[in-house]
C-alpha cells in the first residue's frame, strides 16, 4: 500500500466528533450532565427550603403564643399593681405609712337674733350691723353653707 505523501493521517483519538452546530459532542455532553445535576440539586432544594420555612413558622407561633401569655400575666400585675388595696398595703408594709387619726369637726354658728331678746341694743344684730371679727366671719360661713345651725350645750 502506497501512501500519499501529501495527506497526513490523523491518530483515531486525535479526531474530534463534531455536531452539525460546530460544537464538540464531549461538550454538549458535560452541558447535559451539568443541567442534570442543577436540575436535580433544585428538586432536593426546594423541598429541604420548604421544610426549614414550615419549622421556623412553627417556631414563630410558639413564641407568639408565648407572648401572649405574657402579656396577659403582665397585664394581671398591672392591674393588681394599680388596685387601692395593693397601694394600701405597700404604703402600709413597706413605706411605714400609717393611716391618719379621724378628724371631728363641728360648724359653729354665731347667736341668732331672733333667739335673743335685749333690750339695750347692744349686740351689733340688733342695730342692724353685722358682728365683726371672727364671729363675722363664721356667721358669713353659715350663711352661704345654708344657715343651718348646729347645736352645741342646748344652745343654737
Amino acid at each position: 500500500m502506497i501512501r500519499n505523501p501529501t495527506i497526513e493521517a490523523v491518530p483515531a483519538r486525535a479526531r474530534r466528533r463534531v455536531s452539525a452546530t460546530g460544537v464538540p459532542v464531549e461538550a454538549i455532553g458535560i452541558l447535559y450532565l451539568v443541567v442534570a445535576v442543577l436540575f436535580g440539586l433544585m428538586l432536593v432544594w426546594q423541598p429541604a427550603n420548604l421544610a426549614n420555612l414550615a419549622h421556623q413558622a412553627r417556631e414563630l407561633e410558639r413564641r407568639v403564643e408565648a407572648l401572649k401569655v405574657e402579656n396577659h400575666n403582665l397585664r394581671a400585675e398591672l392591674s393588681k399593681i394599680e388596685s387601692l388595696s395593693y397601694v394600701e398595703f405597700v404604703a402600709k408594709t413597706k413605706l411605714g405609712m400609717v393611716e391618719p387619726p379621724e378628724v371631728k369637726t363641728a360648724a359653729v354658728v354665731a347667736f341668732d337674733t331672733h333667739d335673743f331678746s335685749l333690750s339695750s341694743g347692744t349686740i351689733p344684730e340688733a342695730t342692724g350691723r353685722k358682728p365683726g371679727g371672727i364671729m363675722g366671719i363664721v356667721q358669713r360661713i353659715a350663711e352661704i353653707f345654708g344657715g343651718r345651725g348646729v347645736e352645741a350645750g342646748g344652745r343654737k
